[in-house]
């Protein structure tokens, strides 16, 4: 594991010096330039995150998603609209995705049987 334990470290430096990541630290610089907006930007995210948490856990009808969506992007309307936002949201998708389906590879390439413990078909 050691050898697996030094793969995912190059891994790592390989994306800090991806040009996604660094456009990301950019943006979120910028973001950082203007304490009030980043203070909206991060309730809008931590808003999202946690309504798509209760998405993915199903806890919430899909009328209770799309309304919990519509609301959000209600109330943060006021800055959705904006370039540097959107740039930056945008960047953080791409790597938190890119992440995700890193983990998934890893996770489905190893014979856990997590699948009787998390109760999974």
């Amino acid at each position: 594991m050691e050898r697996a334990a030094y793969k995912i470290h190059e891994a790592v430096e390989e994306l800090h010096r991806s040009s996604e990541y660094r456009e990301y630290r950019e943006a979120r610089h910028s973001l950082e330039t203007q304490p009030e907006l980043l203070k909206r930007v991060d309730a809008y995210r931590r808003d999202s995150y946690i309504l798509q948490s209760n998405a993915e856990n199903e806890t919430m009808s899909s009328k209770e998603i799309l309304s919990g969506m519509e609301k959000i992007e209600n109330e943060y309307s006021d800055i959705l609209h904006s370039s540097d936002v959107e740039k930056y949201l945008d960047l953080e998708y791409t790597i938190c995705a890119f992440l995700r389906q890193s983990f998934d590879t890893l996770v489905n390439a190893m014979d856990l049987s997590l699948d009787e413990v998390t109760g999974n078909d």
